[in-house]
């Protein structure tokens, strides 16, 4: 019988669960991706992150106990999008054929919360520009 890949019905969970707009103005994408520039570009984001980190959490807890995603600001959908995408990526490369890295003991809702809020503190940023490189 071969095991449940949850990492990747997670991901698929995701993908889709909250439409969004590209934001083209955002002010980390009016600088050129270089090397040089790295360092500003990721202020820039985190910056905005930051100040929008609240109300985009409170739209994730919101949505992980059962309601509807409530109203955001372009730029709070924007980086929710962001943060949603950034963990499906991850989530598919956490999957593989055998589920060796398995949660099972763990429901899909607090493992949901787990990467949306507590893995994207530590780490979303910085998986939000591998991405963008890539």
């Amino acid at each position: 019988m071969k095991p449940d890949d949850q990492f990747s019905r997670l991901a698929k969970h995701l993908v889709g669960a909250y439409p969004y707009e590209p934001w083209p103005e955002a002010p980390w994408l009016a600088v050129p991706e270089s090397d040089s520039q790295l360092e500003q570009t990721e202020a820039l984001y985190r910056e905005c992150e930051q100040s929008n980190r609240s109300a985009v959490e409170a739209a994730v807890q919101q949505w992980l106990s059962g309601k509807p995603w409530p109203a955001l600001t372009d730029v709070q959908a924007y980086l929710l999008g962001v943060r949603i995408d950034s963990v499906v990526c991850f989530l598919l490369e956490l999957s593989t054929p055998d589920n060796v890295l398995s949660c099972a003991a763990k429901p899909d809702e607090e493992l949901l919360w787990w990467f949306l809020i507590h893995w994207w503190r530590h780490h979303g940023g910085a998986r939000y520009f591998l991405n963008r490189q890539e």
